[in-house]
């Protein structure tokens, strides 16, 4: 049974939610508060600030509202006419976050592909915040700086080396002398 905004969305559409990569038919016995709708435009944006922009524009949202917020994002339906790379790419962020956000096809709710109607309920993670759980995730054995900011160079070196040092002052990585200079482990 899918639970939260998602739910009450699919009843009132007659839909099929998608919630940690599965789907269902119907929802039954959900009561939650009213929930707030907002449609962001992203067409032209890249992946990354497309993520960023429905991250930064659906958090702000839960704070003004006080409660769960349901987005419409355009985002186009690509040359493919299939939903294109940013609907696939916001699809994969949602199925990553579960507990936080869920989501229903344009294709389903309103036979449109560039579509992707979205659910938040709780604030999802910033970039610096995704960016700082992969390098705790790489940091499984002991990494330098130099290993570190090349495994993540799209992030920019600034960027990256500013993270690793804010994850080392916040414990989630351990600073230690390695044949090869300072390495961090997780």
């Amino acid at each position: 049974m899918v639970e939260g905004a998602a739910g009450v969305l699919c009843n009132l559409l007659g839909l099929k939610a998608h919630v940690m990569g599965s789907s269902v038919d119907t929802v039954s016995q959900i009561s939650w508060p009213k929930m707030t709708q907002q449609q962001l435009d992203l067409h032209g944006m890249t992946q990354r600030d497309a993520v960023e922009a429905f991250v930064a524009e659906s958090n702000a949202a839960l704070e003004r509202a006080g409660g769960p917020v349901t987005m419409r994002l355009v985002h186009g339906y690509g040359s493919t006419g299939e939903g294109g790379v940013l609907g696939a790419r916001l699809r994969g962020f949602c199925d990553s976050h579960p507990d936080r956000a869920s989501y229903v096809r344009g294709e389903d709710a309103e036979r449109n592909p560039g579509l992707t109607i979205v659910t938040v309920e709780s604030p999802l993670p910033d970039g610096c915040q995704r960016l700082g759980d992969a390098i705790v995730e790489y940091c499984g054995r002991a990494r330098t700086m130099d290993r570190i900011t090349g495994r993540f160079r799209r992030e920019g070196g600034r960027e990256v080396a500013y993270v690793v040092r804010d994850l080392a002052s916040q414990g989630r990585l351990r600073k230690t002398k390695g044949r090869h200079g300072t390495e961090y482990t997780a």
